[in-house]
């Protein structure tokens, strides 16, 4: 074998080892980001200070929640359209997600002027989602809307609507940290953000 031949030869085992060395590199990167969590960096901000009232008639502050992960919908009882959907949907995260301590579901109504918490109550057992870890608010009507409009930054128009929903209302779910910064919104109809907003919570939980 020539000089030429042996040095041909060197060269191709080269390539060759370095194209096995750059396959093993990407495949322990894909390992490595598949352990990587699949809670999106997005921040929506932060939930202002609030003061509202749940189901029970006891007050509850931003400052009550801190230090829970929580899952927050707009509903209100006299609504026949998305409101009994999203509380169906909210029932079947509730149930798919292990129970936690740090984890709070809370839904706050857009009619607090109809909304007593005594209606909540009654809505929440009607419903089958009279639970402790399950809030349901209502309030001062300018603070309810304060909160919907400039902490959530979600629509609320009360004219316009349907007859069966006459209050026109995002029908995001609003995923909240411990530190109160909201971390993701996914609308109600979509069952792969669904999906996705299960992850979320799960690797909140997991994080706190």
């Amino acid at each position: 074998m020539n000089s030429n031949n042996l040095l041909f030869q060197r060269f191709l085992w080269a390539i060759l080892i370095f194209v096995l060395v750059g396959i093993s590199v990407v495949f322990i990167s894909k390992n490595q980001g598949s352990k990587i969590s699949t809670l999106s960096s997005s921040f929506y901000g932060e939930v202002p200070d609030f003061a509202l009232v749940e189901k029970n008639g006891n007050p509850i502050t931003k400052a009550d929640l801190l230090g829970n992960n929580w899952v927050a919908d707009l509903i209100f009882t006299r609504c026949q359209g998305q409101c009994p959907f999203m509380t169906q949907k909210m029932m079947e995260l509730r149930e798919k997600i292990p129970k936690s301590e740090r984890l709070k579901w809370v839904s706050v109504s857009v009619d607090p002027s109809w909304d007593t918490p005594q209606v909540l109550s009654e809505y929440a057992k009607k419903h089958h989602a009279n639970f402790d870890d399950w809030l349901f608010l209502t309030g001062d009507k300018e603070k309810v809307f304060s909160l919907i409009r400039k902490g959530f930054r979600l629509g609320l128009e009360e004219e316009g609507g349907s007859i069966a929903e006459p209050i026109i209302h995002s029908n995001r779910f609003i995923l909240v940290d411990s530190e109160g910064k909201i971390r993701g919104m996914y609308p109600a109809t979509d069952e792969e953000a669904l999906k996705k907003l299960q992850k979320d919570v799960i690797k909140l939980l997991e994080k706190s």
